[in-house]
């Protein structure tokens, strides 16, 4: 769980043009693998965070391989609250 809150937590921050991981807050309030079934879930702490991660899809984890980054299959978007796009982080992959 560790390590793969820190990979995300780097990734977002060399994102945000912040390559000194400890330059930003944690975005993520917590995360939980299921090695059996091979998934994980990542909880992040604002609706912008979760939108703007949805570019890491595909992302290669740890020299692990790539993993699909999306919602939870029980998303329903009009259930969600309205977001500013202006608020949303400005990732440069």
């Amino acid at each position: 769980d560790d390590q793969l809150r820190r990979f995300f937590h780097d990734a977002i921050a060399r994102a945000l043009g912040h390559p000194g991981a400890s330059a930003i807050d944690d975005p993520i309030l917590n995360v939980y693998i299921n090695e059996e079934r091979r998934f994980a879930f990542i909880e992040f702490k604002t609706m912008e965070m979760t939108s703007a991660c949805m570019a890491f899809d595909d992302i290669n984890v740890l020299g692990r391989g790539k993993v699909k980054v999306k919602r939870p299959n029980d998303y329903n978007p009009a259930l969600a609250p309205d977001m500013n796009p202006n608020a949303l982080p400005r990732f440069d992959l």
